[in-house]
């Protein structure tokens, strides 16, 4: 995977200055606009993390980050690392809060019955669940980089900050994760036809030269 970023990002590119500088300003409004344009990238980046309860952690990290806003200024790298920062220390939380109370809420495999059968309607959907069981089946902490290389479109230096591993750990668990998903996807039938088989694994083919 290059480290250019949003090569392979499945969200937003860059947020937009204007919004920044005026929700560094305390405009509530603004806030709101990058909540539209960001939290459904969230939640996918929580929901690839296993988060049971994506709506209710995203809620907690948007009031995390918009009492931290202060701190980054109106920065589009700064607001991109600082939303997932707090996103993924609010996922660890919320996954010890589940084991302490555990309660299975969705099956990984059940995304067939889920996804409705209107390709117009529904495609998109459906390829963003069949993503999401995948991930939920890889190791923890592979899934966990995979959803900030390709969901949140961050580079391997970034995503090592992040998670306060080296670049090097970063790129040889990337490799291995989408590795994994490549066969886990041919396994079930869904490759190459898949579309959000092809969306993970085009985003990431660049980690894989001698594999895809």
């Amino acid at each position: 995977m290059s480290d250019q970023r949003g090569a392979g990002r499945l969200g937003p590119r860059e947020p937009r200055p204007d919004l920044l500088q005026r929700a560094f300003e305390g405009d509530r409004f603004a806030l709101g606009e990058l909540w539209d344009d960001w939290n459904p990238t969230l939640l996918r980046f929580l929901r690839s993390l296993r988060v049971s309860d994506p709506e209710d952690v995203a809620a907690e990290v948007w009031v995390d980050l918009a009492r931290s806003m202060p701190q980054i200024g109106p920065d589009p790298d700064g607001f991109r690392r600082l939303l997932f920062a707090i996103g993924r220390r609010r996922a660890v939380d919320a996954r010890r809060r589940w084991w302490r109370k555990p309660e299975w809420l969705t099956d990984p495999h059940s995304y067939r019955e889920v996804v409705a059968p209107d390709p117009d309607v529904d495609e998109r959907v459906g390829n963003e669940l069949l993503a999401q069981s995948l991930l939920a089946r890889l190791p923890a902490a592979q899934a966990e980089v995979v959803a900030l290389r390709v969901v949140a479109g961050f580079s391997a230096a970034e995503t090592a900050t992040i998670t306060g591993r080296s670049e090097g750990a970063v790129r040889i668990m990337a490799m291995r994760a989408l590795r994994q998903l490549r066969d886990l996807a041919i396994a079930e039938g869904l490759a190459p036809a898949s579309g959000a088989t092809n969306e993970v694994l085009r985003a990431g083919s660049d980690e894989l030269p001698s594999a895809m």
